[in-house]
């Protein structure tokens, strides 16, 4: 399967999950936000949350993207790899409560598509 053949799947099957309702009868509330990621590790994609159950991070840039799920500082080269063009993240079985950190090795600021709820 090629990239764009993948990405489309995985955008649908996105769709799939955000739109059905959960397996436990509940539903969340989505807010979606795009965040700049820069150079810097302390870049904070997602502030400290008790009640998220829903997490998707998109990398919508030119640049692999690399995140810290754990609360730490994001680190190039390690954590969760997001690639270039729509790679991507969901999370609704274990989804980290704590703060969410990513950074990039290019330039400027890259764009992090953001769902949670």
């Amino acid at each position: 399967m090629n990239g764009r053949k993948l990405t489309a799947w995985l955008l649908s099957l996105c769709v799939l999950f955000l739109t059905a309702p959960a397996w436990n009868a509940e539903r969340a509330n989505l807010v979606h936000t795009v965040v700049n990621v820069t150079t810097s590790s302390t870049t904070v994609v997602l502030a400290r949350s008790g009640t998220r159950s829903l997490l998707v991070l998109q990398n919508d840039s030119d640049t692999t993207i690399y995140c810290n799920i754990t609360g730490a500082a994001a680190v190039l080269n390690q954590g969760v790899r997001l690639n270039d063009s729509g790679g991507t993240l969901f999370m609704d079985v274990v989804v980290p409560t704590v703060t969410v950190a990513c950074i990039h090795g290019g330039t400027g600021n890259k764009a992090l598509l953001v769902t949670e709820g």
